[in-house]
């Protein structure tokens, strides 16, 4: 005998009666699955139907409600466990922490206004809201803050395999949080002759090389500066001299352009003065 507070199942799985062929594909694999076994569906209200979840629907009058039972802390307390030293350990150094014994203290009461606070104490500020406590340890999310006093320990227990600047950080982003913690990983593994050993260097591009022109004027380097002083100059390079010429210019557009252009390299080199 099947009890169920789902009333539409009695219709749907009941031996009696057949699946009917548009429905879902879950729907038909339970049905074969059920077609093996003798079996009658009976409703039963929710109400009435205590016994499929007791833990909820009957509880304990004077059940223990401490923190070591809630699902939330055992899943806390199993990422604390995971790191290479132990709760107790972190929370005796996040009380004598300089910083974070103030985090913790906030976070158990309140915080105080963001103007009071050190410049080292607003970056756990922005995040007040997603701080808790742990057995004295202090979490963001998931990830357990460390004290700094094993800070550097955690650093070279991430660094143990020389995993790359994006692995270690993806492994402490699942674990460990404490400000600038992304900076340290890189300066670590830049200044780690191994690392920079096996990392993965792409290949350098070719240099590509203007082609040296044969006379004077034949190809210019051009581009506008400024605006300096209200003004923007025109600059004319030729790259066979590096001679350059700099023309003020009161108007940029594309006809004052070509007619400097004009002058600078054709007129001028062939002895005209500009009037």
């Amino acid at each position: 005998m099947l009890y169920t507070d789902h009333k539409p199942l009695r219709y749907l799985l009941g031996p009696n009666k057949g699946v009917p062929v548009l429905a879902a594909s879950r729907l038909q694999r339970w049905a074969i699955l059920l077609s093996g076994y003798e079996y009658d569906i009976t409703y039963r209200p929710s109400k009435q139907n205590a016994n499929v979840d007791c833990l909820s629907r009957l509880p304990v009058s004077n059940r223990d409600v401490s923190s070591n039972t809630r699902e939330a802390t055992k899943m806390n307390e199993s990422q604390i466990d995971c790191l290479p030293v132990s709760a107790s350990e972190i929370a005796k150094a996040t009380m004598y922490d300089r910083v974070l014994s103030k985090v913790l203290h906030f976070v158990l009461y309140s915080w105080p206004d963001r103007n009071s606070l050190s410049p080292e104490l607003l970056s756990f500020y922005n995040k007040r809201d997603e701080l808790s406590v742990e057995g004295k340890v202090l979490l963001w999310g998931l990830r357990v803050i460390i004290p700094q006093k094993y800070q550097q320990f955690i650093l070279n227990e991430l660094h143990t395999s020389h995993p790359g600047i994006v692995r270690m950080k993806a492994l402490a982003r699942m674990h460990v949080f404490w400000p600038g913690l992304d900076e340290q990983i890189e300066k670590l593994v830049l200044s780690c002759a191994a690392c920079q050993t096996v990392q993965s260097v792409p290949p350098a591009a070719p240099v590509h090389d203007w082609n040296r022109p044969s006379r004077p004027w034949h190809r210019i380097h051009v581009d506008f500066a400024g605006p300096f002083l209200g003004c923007m100059f025109l600059v004319i390079v030729d790259a066979y001299s590096k001679w350059p010429e700099v023309i003020l210019m009161k108007s940029t557009t594309t006809t004052k352009t070509i007619s400097e252009l004009l002058y600078v390299v054709y007129l001028r080199n062939l002895g005209f003065q500009k009037n």
